[in-house]
């Protein structure tokens, strides 16, 4: 659903509305070139680093600043309300400082969450809602596993909530633990990005409305039909894949990274609280998937939804503290 450019409070009916669109210092780190396809933007090096053999390979991220744009119903919120300030100016243009930190080189793979999995022994429960007849279902069949299309080891996993993200975020910690000095899972060095953090490091430096230019690629990201919202993938130059494609199938952004535009969906750590109790209500995604309009992989866009939504668009990646040194 796209609205003009009005702008807007959030109601109960819109939150309605948002749930139908879904429902110590540091060791030294093993530094390692990585692939990564030269654009006019973009050198052919990128130096990752890698923290324990179970950890993702990661990009530090530079610290600046970055013009936020105020967000608007075509940011992604159906209706024409603006956003509550309960956060500050989100609702309105402002500028975020950005400190230094590093971001995961790709989306969390099947072939990842896999070992988590298995070494961990999280159970998450069954059910996924897969994309039928225009509208969201929920499959108790699907999950991370088999989210009902085919997929490579290499490919994001899809069908994993919020808590699942942060479940696979503490475990992290847990396996860099001796090498943090200790570091307890809530207090540990990996996390899920916030908002902010994903939208500088998504844009690359750039000011453009994709951080490849101005208008949508297939050449430069895997996402859906342009003319509705979602309606079907499509199969269009470069993007080949129906549904996921492998991580690192594109060309990277000025930082780097890989697929920070469209494949799957993206969840951050910002969260709207409900009032009374305090708890998560509704969290921020980002990035636009294979299913959806390019409008919603432009760098401001997002989507809204309640942490416990598992759904076979939306995977996520790993943010950590900045790690000493010049890495």
């Amino acid at each position: 659903m796209r609205g003009g450019a009005k702008r807007y409070r959030l109601g109960a009916a819109t939150l309605a509305a948002v749930w139908s669109l879904c429902s110590g210092p540091p060791p030294a780190l093993a530094l390692a070139p990585t692939r990564a396809e030269t654009s006019t933007e973009q050198s052919a090096v990128t130096r990752t680093f890698r923290e324990c053999p179970a950890c993702p390979e990661m990009v530090t991220i530079p610290a600046g600043t970055y013009a936020m744009a105020a967000k608007l119903a075509t940011d992604g919120r159906p209706g024409g309300e603006q956003w509550p300030g309960e956060r500050g100016s989100i609702g309105t243009d402002h500028t975020v400082q950005i400190r230094r930190f590093a971001f995961g080189l790709h989306d969390v793979t099947r072939t990842e969450y896999a070992l988590f999995v298995r070494e961990s022994h999280y159970r998450p429960a069954p059910g996924c809602y897969i994309w039928r007849l225009e509208t969201w279902i929920e499959d108790k069949t699907k999950s991370w596993r088999e989210p009902g299309f085919r997929q490579s080891p290499s490919d994001p996993v899809v069908c994993v909530n919020r808590n699942d993200a942060q479940a696979y975020t503490a475990w992290l910690n847990r396996q860099s633990a001796p090498a943090n000095q200790g570091g307890r899972d809530e207090v540990g060095p990996y996390r899920l990005p916030t908002w902010e953090e994903m939208e500088y490091a998504a844009a690359g430096r750039s000011t453009t409305n994709y951080y490849w230019g101005d208008a949508p690629d297939h050449s430069h990201a895997n996402y859906g039909d342009r003319h509705c919202v979602p309606c079907t993938p499509v199969r269009e130059g470069r993007d080949q894949w129906v549904y996921t494609s492998p991580v690192g199938a594109f060309p990277p952004n000025a930082f780097g990274l890989y697929d920070m535009a469209g494949d799957v969906w993206q969840w951050t750590d910002t969260c709207w609280p409900e009032v009374k109790r305090r708890v998560c209500w509704l969290a921020a995604a980002h990035g636009g998937s294979w299913l959806d309009n390019p409008e919603y992989l432009r760098t401001a866009s997002f989507r809204l939804l309640e942490p416990s939504n598992r759904n076979t668009t939306t995977g996520f990646r790993v943010a950590r503290r900045a790690p000493a040194g010049n890495h």
